[in-house]
């Protein structure tokens, strides 16, 4: 009965994304693609997906959005492995509600299936007293699934000066479910076996991990003569407990985030600062934008540039186009570089 349930939850589910979609009077599609470096942590290359969105307006007050993702992460190799690439599904419902002139409040709910994924990557053990190295090339396979909800509250001036402002604050929880087990080595079994508190010897074994991941943003926006928009935003993230004890974090909450456009970190982290100015020549509007992050634990920091160009046609056609590069630095200074992009088209009536 509980199986059945559950059946019957998810097509609800997908039967309000999908019939939300239909009815929208907004509706966007998104194309993405991002890399990323394979380190000791992420074993992961980076993903292909395209994004399907909608809102449709119930009332003056009420307005009703959807979001339904696929993602293919990349296949993976090291050394003497290899594994195919995975897919991916997610789904996003929210509703915006304006009370009176200035304020609107967005309530978001999120979730997606289980996904199985298989990546190939290498494990390197230092033995705590002989200081010898050993690498291990291995597979780590993992199902992993996702549940979530948010709450946004955005604040504006709504009048017509030379200088208006709009304040936002919100919070987002999620919950991410993972079994993780490494697979193929024997030399990695073997070194486990006389010192199994090793760090991943754990996963040598199937382990099942819960994280809550929470995020408390805060946002203020400056637009100026119209055309022009300053803003800045900051992100803080909360663990209810070390999210590196999960196995692979990347791997946990992979190809489960609705937002784009502030690069793709390769570890939890601690905070996130964006600035980013935003000027409309016409029917041309062009973003861009700096992001600053520090990794949980002090582990490293993450650096993002990136750029967003839309056109708008008449008829209520909009086509876009975005690119960002990152740098990651670890906690011994080494940098690693990776980007995504994203070309996206949206039609309104």
């Amino acid at each position: 009965m509980v199986l059945y349930s559950g059946r019957m939850r998810s097509c609800f589910v997908v039967v309000l994304l999908v019939s939300t979609v239909a009815s929208a009077h907004k509706v966007e599609v998104d194309l993405l693609g991002a890399s990323t470096p394979q380190t000791a942590d992420n074993p992961r290359t980076g993903a292909l997906g395209v994004n399907l969105s909608g809102v449709a307006t119930l009332s003056d007050a009420v307005d009703l959005s959807a979001q339904l993702s696929y993602t293919r992460d990349l296949a993976t190799s090291s050394a003497t492995t290899h594994s195919p690439g995975s897919n991916a599904f997610a789904g996003k419902v929210g509703v915006d509600l304006s009370i009176g002139t200035h304020l609107t409040l967005s309530l978001g709910l999120e979730g997606g299936p289980a996904a199985v994924s298989q990546s190939a990557t290498t494990v390197t053990i230092t033995a705590p007293r002989a200081g010898k190295t050993t690498t291990s090339d291995v597979v780590l396979d993992a199902t992993n699934t996702f549940y979530g909800a948010s709450l946004l509250a955005s604040w504006d001036t709504a009048g017509d000066s030379a200088l208006e402002w709009a304040f936002t604050l919100g919070g987002q929880v999620d919950r991410f479910l993972t079994e993780q087990q490494l697979k193929g080595n024997a030399t990695l079994q073997a070194n486990c076996a006389t010192t199994p508190t090793l760090r991943r010897c754990s996963l040598l074994t199937p382990q099942d991990s819960a994280l809550v991941q929470g995020v408390l943003s805060a946002g203020v926006l400056a637009t100026l003569f119209d055309d022009t928009d300053l803003s800045f935003d900051f992100a803080w993230y909360l663990y209810d407990q070390d999210p590196n004890d999960v196995g692979y974090y990347t791997v946990a909450v992979a190809s489960r985030s609705f937002s784009t456009g502030t690069g793709t970190p390769v570890a939890p982290l601690t905070y996130r600062l964006k600035p980013q100015v935003t000027h409309r020549f016409g029917r041309l509007t062009g973003k861009l934008w700096y992001s600053y992050g520090l990794y949980q634990g002090l582990t490293g920091t993450v650096h993002s540039v990136g750029t967003r160009w839309q056109y708008r046609f008449e008829g209520g056609v909009s086509v876009f186009v975005t690119a960002s590069w990152q740098r990651d630095v670890g906690f011994d200074g080494t940098p690693s570089d990776s980007g995504s992009a994203m070309l996206g088209v949206k039609y309104a009536w």
